[in-house]
């Protein structure tokens, strides 16, 4: 609660930030009788709940209620590794749960002037498996496996504005990362059957991957408001890979990835992105000049072989899935 004040910038701040990671270190020489399990899961929520805010007689340039969620998360075999797990399954993944919902009961302002109101919110999450360069991996079944499962929302229940001028009302969420399954350049594996897998998901209890809700906008007597608006957006890269990224920077090795079965390399990504905007009587959408909800996917789902990639294998399978939807 803000009174008569002049004020640059309001923040309602929730950060998750930092890192996950499971490793053999390169140059490493590590071998099992059993199974070997290399995992890195991460779990990462953040729910800054607002019941309200409300502003007085002030002068507020921006006001901002946009939290973050910002991890890396790495399970990996390193630079020259040597990783063996005789007739035993190999497992190397990474997993991802980023959970992010701002919900807001009720913005109630009074006579002011507000140069920007931002609600929403960014998850912006990295999941990485991989074998890296040179590293020499050996069993039955290895799998490579990145996962992530992303849930970000936004709810506006009610803004109620009077005598007011604001540049911009907004809520925007925003989605970003890239999920990466690959061996890179000049790495080994020897195995029955190699898969290389990055998948992204909608929560099995959610119906979306972003969600964004401002539900009401109520305006009084002598309002002038630039915009408002309700944006679900998705940018996110989802890889998998075998040899170089893009180019090769090293000569090609002796070594082949060796598959007496079946490889496959996978990548899967479902996304959903939904925005809403409604307004009641007298509200934002009948007096201003540009009030649209907005939902936009973006970003790449790949699989694929590198330059110079050495294999052997009876059966290769080399697939993507991208499924998508987008409301508003």
């Amino acid at each position: 609660s803000v009174g008569a004040v002049s004020v640059g910038v309001i923040d309602y701040v929730a950060n998750i930030s930092g890192s996950t990671n499971a490793y053999v270190t390169g140059a490493n020489r590590t071998s099992a009788a059993g199974k070997i399990d290399i995992l890195a899961t991460d779990v990462s929520t953040a729910s800054p709940n607002i019941t309200q805010v409300s502003v007085g007689l002030l002068t507020v340039g921006t006001i901002n209620v946009t939290p973050t969620i910002s991890r890396t998360t790495q399970a990996y075999v390193g630079d020259n590794a040597l990783l063996t797990a005789a007739n035993h399954d190999i497992y190397i993944k990474a997993y991802t749960v980023s959970t992010l919902t701002n919900n807001i009961s009720q913005v109630s302002v009074g006579a002011v002037t507000i140069g920007v109101l931002n609600m929403g919110g960014t998850i912006s999450a990295n999941t990485l498996a991989y074998v890296a360069k040179g590293a020499d991996v050996a069993g039955k079944n290895v799998t490579v496996e990145a996962d992530a499962t992303p849930y970000l929302e936004a709810n506006v229940d009610q803004v109620s504005v009077s005598l007011v001028n604001v540049g911009a009302m907004s809520v925007k969420n925003n989605l970003q990362g890239s999920v990466e399954a690959y061996t890179d350049e000049n790495a080994v594996v020897t195995a029955t059957n190699l898969t290389v897998d990055a998948e992204m998901h909608v929560a099995a209890n959610r119906q979306h991957s972003v969600f964004t809700d401002l539900f009401y906008v109520g305006v009084g007597l002598g309002v002038d408001v630039a915009t408002a608006t309700s944006e679900a957006n998705i940018s996110t890269s989802v890889k998998a890979f075998v040899g170089p990224r893009d180019n090769a920077t090293l000569a090609p090795g002796d070594q082949a990835i060796a598959v007496a079965d079946t490889l496959t390399i996978r990548a899967l990504a479902t996304e959903i992105a939904e925005a809403k905007l409604t307004g009641g009587s007298g509200s934002l959408i009948a007096n201003g000049n540009n009030f649209t909800p907005k939902a936009a996917i973006t970003g790449n789902v790949e699989a694929y072989v590198g330059s110079n990639a050495q294999l052997n294998a009876r059966n290769l399978n080399v697939t993507t899935e991208k499924a998508d939807a987008k409301t508003r």
